[in-house]
């Protein structure tokens, strides 16, 4: 889901860069498998439908009484019926496409990580701003303090809910 908008994901954690990994990967062979599934099923309308086409020409070239006309009435029959499940029966193909989506919405969520840990690193370099100010101001600094902690926590849940979600797709 690269986008030319898509904020650059720089997030510094072996665990996630790993798993990020992963995922592209996953995707790519997703992806793969998904195109190779739609050409198999293409096929397999095509052939379907020519044999169900074939059948009724062949059927046509016999009289109308005749024994072999029946049985080929009865192929054509099934072979129709074949044609029909085969246009509309892709489980494989709509679960594929439900996985990739899944991948999708994890690598769209990278940004949402990325967006907690560049608050979490300004928060701490507005704590050491008020750290190293000419004036200390101590109800500055401890404001600065609590609000790194809290977004450095709040960095942390985010990195470790999309690192888990990541191990469970």
């Amino acid at each position: 889901m690269a986008s030319l908008f898509q904020k650059k994901i720089t997030i510094d954690n072996a665990e996630f860069v790993t798993w990020k990994t992963r995922i592209s990967m996953l995707m790519t062979a997703v992806k793969q498998l998904k195109d190779a599934n739609v050409k198999v099923h293409n096929a397999f309308v095509t052939m379907s439908t020519d044999m169900s086409k074939f059948s009724e020409v062949f059927e046509n070239s016999y009289p109308e009484e005749d024994d072999f006309r029946k049985l080929t009435r009865k192929v054509k029959s099934g072979s129709t019926a074949y044609a029909d499940r085969t246009k509309t029966n892709t489980p494989r193909v709509q679960y594929l496409t439900e996985y990739e989506n899944l991948l999708k919405q994890i690598e769209a969520d990278y940004v949402k990580v990325q967006k907690a840990s560049d608050t979490a690193q300004a928060a701490v370099k507005a704590k050491e701003k008020q750290l190293t100010a000419k004036t200390p101001d101590q109800t500055k600094i401890a404001a600065a303090e609590a609000h790194a902690e809290s977004t450095k926590n709040d960095y942390e849940r985010a990195l470790d809910g999309i690192i888990q979600r990541m191990k469970d797709a």
